[in-house]
């Protein structure tokens, strides 16, 4: 990538002597560390990116652009990080001359490729004390080995040439220290989300990209949707990906529409060299370059969505489907929730503006007990204490791709329930009826609030059973179980069946009786094996003694499945007595006892236990004031000492929070606490937090006391300008404590 240069000459006028800036050999030991050691703050990440950047790099110089790189991740049998390209190979002096100086980079004169900086290629120094270097050169393998000596500078040593008959290019061969191998794995998932040519993966499965549905994309965008409401809008250059920072772009009054934008379904396209980046490649940098670039391209993106979304409303062909799309789209859900203010001022469907998904009726007019009543319009809903759906009056219309609206034909309601409930249960529909006093009241009527939404006649629908529905051993509240035989029953299979159809609802009771999610079974209790339940009166009970219903079993099998924790199909549940003799039989388990062992090996496969306690301490101490993440990551790069004690508690902070690396595990402990107790949870992550940060950060406010007297609202905002002052103020205390 070709650098941004400085063009600015300085003229000195008076100075008789000057000496030009350098690094004595004596330094070099210090600087290398600097570069090695604190350059990086994610040193894992750092060396899959960097050598997987140069792969690409090199094949993009051999007109291979298309071409896989290949990466081996490392695993049980194998604890090497391989990352091989089939680009040009490098001989003696070409190692001599990149790999054994800093700063060196065949990349400055062309943006077709990442790299520039010459300090990737050494980037494995920050995670370890030496690599390998395999060069595949016209049938020869060439290795060498890089490492730190006893003077902490490093050298590069050749061991061997042999004959091979692999293609030509590199291989870096990292070795990887015991337990790191699934943060290898899972930090490379993540960063080749966004290479174009994926990588081809060895040592473990191959990875499942995260697809989203794209919504629209123009030339350099691209909207997907997500249910994602706290990231943030990515900038991918180079094939990395770089979180944009609201706040960083500094957006003017006449700008801070885009804002919206910045939301995670967005991901902007950059050209290599667009955006000026970090010496770490870890994050971008604010230049006044970047922040116009990045504008720049919201700018398009706000108009180019707005006349995408206006060709999905020239397709329309009634105002009833017009306003069906404008409540789609300004759903929440939709993915461009955040337009709303936009284009709730610009959509039109044959000039007439769309600002809302809803017909709104004069209340007496479709009241049919009023003087001015032209028609009777009601909507078929479950009451709020009560099971049933029924007719209840209203003066709405809410336009979505679900709704029926029914024209009563027949001049009466009777049994009509019976022709409504196909619609709402079998077809889940949303359905409105209106009934017109006479011909000439509906002509009034549609003529005046324009309503074209299509009708259906009644008399056309099929009349059923409502017991079909309700059952008939309901006792009028859904609950009762109390003339229910299965009461002289004690063992049982749970109905999954009837549950999943059952949990598609929600009210405050349930169209089922209890019993009716139970079917009775035979078992022998002292030798047959499975997964059971302990039931009560029907109701589930749990290991702390909390009541769980049916539906509610359901979501727990869907939030394990989240997991790939397959709840078994067949679940038995047995009465307190018949319980006690399951509990003394080795091949049944209870739900609960099985659910945490699933979850133990779960975080014990992934090594989660760490980064869930870690992150959950870091996260409690966040929002006391100045501990917050973003804002200790602006402080700490502008602090003059590393070894500090601000330096250490941020550095530390940060890694415990280890925002990226968390979020492919941040509902396991909410899971554990909600399926199997706050105490069990706490038994499976059973491990110390990597540093006791309250202790850290009563030090760092006794070091450096006037943080105590700041606005701690500035913090939680994360404003630069906030962050400098702190920044300076912690600089002037420790150069004064030298």
């Amino acid at each position: 990538m070709k650098p941004t240069t400085n063009t600015q000459t300085v003229e000195s006028q008076g100075i008789k002597d000057s000496v030009s800036f350098g690094i004595k050999e004596s330094g070099f030991a210090h600087i290398f560390n600097v570069l090695r050691n604190q350059l990086y703050s994610d040193k894992i990440l750092a060396v899959v990116r960097e050598y997987s950047c140069n792969a690409v790099d090199a094949h993009v110089a051999a007109g291979k652009g298309d071409v896989p790189i290949k990466v081996t991740l490392p695993n049980r049998l194998n604890p090497n990080l391989s990352i091989r390209d089939y680009g040009d190979a490098l001989d003696d002096n070409d190692i001599q001359n990149i790999y054994a100086f800093y700063g060196e980079s065949t990349k400055r004169n062309t943006n077709d490729q990442v790299g520039m900086l010459g300090i990737g290629s050494k980037s494995a120094f920050a995670y370890g004390d030496n690599f390998v270097i395999n060069s595949y050169l016209n049938g020869k393998k060439h290795t060498y080995n890089a490492f730190i000596d006893p003077s902490q500078v490093g050298q590069i040593s050749k061991l061997d040439v042999s004959d091979t008959d692999e293609e030509n290019g590199i291989e870096i061969v990292v070795p990887v220290r015991d337990g790191d191998a699934d943060e290898f794995v899972s930090k490379a998932q993540l960063l080749f989300k966004y290479f174009p040519v994926k990588p081809q993966i060895c040592g473990t499965s191959e990875f499942d990209y995260e697809n989203a549905e794209t919504l629209f994309e123009g030339e350099g965008w691209v909207w997907k949707k997500t249910n994602d409401r706290y990231g943030d809008a990515v900038a991918v250059m180079g094939c990395i990906g770089y979180p944009i920072s609201g706040y960083s772009l500094n957006l003017r009054n006449d700008d801070h529409s885009l804002n919206n934008l910045l939301q995670p379904n967005l991901v902007l396209k950059f050209d290599i060299g667009d955006l000026e980046i970090s010496a770490s490649r870890e994050k971008l940098q604010f230049t006044d370059k970047t922040r116009k670039a990045i504008i720049d391209r919201l700018k398009v993106v706000e108009q180019e969505v707005v006349d995408k979304v206006m060709e999905q409303f020239g397709t329309c062909d009634s105002m009833f489907a017009a306003k069906s799309m404008y409540g789609s789209l300004m759903d929440w859900t939709s993915g461009l929730y955040d337009f709303r203010d936009i284009l709730s001022k610009k959509l039109t469907w044959k000039g007439e503006n769309i600002s809302n998904d809803s017909y709104h009726f004069d209340w007496d007019k479709v009241n049919d007990h009023t003087d001015k009543s032209i028609a009777k319009f009601v909507v078929y809903k479950k009451p709020n204490r009560g099971f049933k759906y029924r007719a209840e009056k209203t003066e709405h219309l809410k336009c979505e791709k679900d709704v029926v609206v029914i024209k009563n034909d027949l001049g009466h309601s009777n049994g009509m329930i019976g022709r409504v409930l196909p619609l709402i249960i079998d077809q889940g529909k949303k359905v409105y009826m209106i009934t017109f006093k006479g011909s000439k009241a509906e002509k009034e009527f549609l003529k005046e609030y324009n309503l074209d939404a299509p009708m259906v006649l009644a008399s056309t629908l099929e009349k059923k059973k409502v017991s079909d529905y309700y059952g008939s051993e309901s006792s009028g509240n859904g609950n009762s179980s109390a003339h229910s035989s299965k009461h002289s029953v004690s063992a049982f299979e749970l109905d999954w069946d009837v549950v999943k159809s059952e949990a598609k609802g929600s009210s405050w009771y349930r169209n089922k009786t209890k019993s009716a999610y139970f079917n009775a079974v035979e078992v022998d209790i002292a030798n047959d094996s499975g997964i059971y339940l302990v039931i009560d009166r029907f109701n589930i009970q749990s290991k702390d003694s909390k009541e769980y219903t049916p539906w509610e079993l359901h979501s727990i099998k869907e939030c394990l499945a989240q997991y790939d924790i397959e709840l078994p199909e067949k679940v038995y549940a047995f009465k307190n007595k018949v319980a006690e003799k399951a509990a003394k039989n080795p091949n049944m388990i209870n739900l609960w006892d099985w659910m945490i062992e699933e979850f133990t090996n779960l975080i014990e496969e992934k090594d989660m236990a760490q980064k869930i306690v870690d992150h959950n301490v870091a996260s409690t101490i966040e929002d006391r004031g100045w501990s917050n993440l973003e804002s200790l990551s602006l402080i700490a790069e502008k602090l003059v000492d590393p070894e500090s004690e601000f330096a250490q508690y941020a550095n530390q902070f940060i890694a415990m929070y280890d925002e990226h690396g968390y979020k492919a595990y941040r509902g396991v402990r909410g899971a554990l606490v909600d399926l199997v107790g706050v105490v069990e949870a706490d038994k499976i992550l059973n491990v110390e937090p990597s540093a006791n940060l309250n202790h850290m950060q009563k030090v760092v406010a006794e070091k450096y006391s006037m943080l105590s007297i700041l606005d701690s609202w500035e913090f939680r905002q994360h404003r630069a300008s906030g962050c400098d002052k702190v920044a300076n103020y912690v600089n002037i205390v420790d150069v004064a404590s030298i």
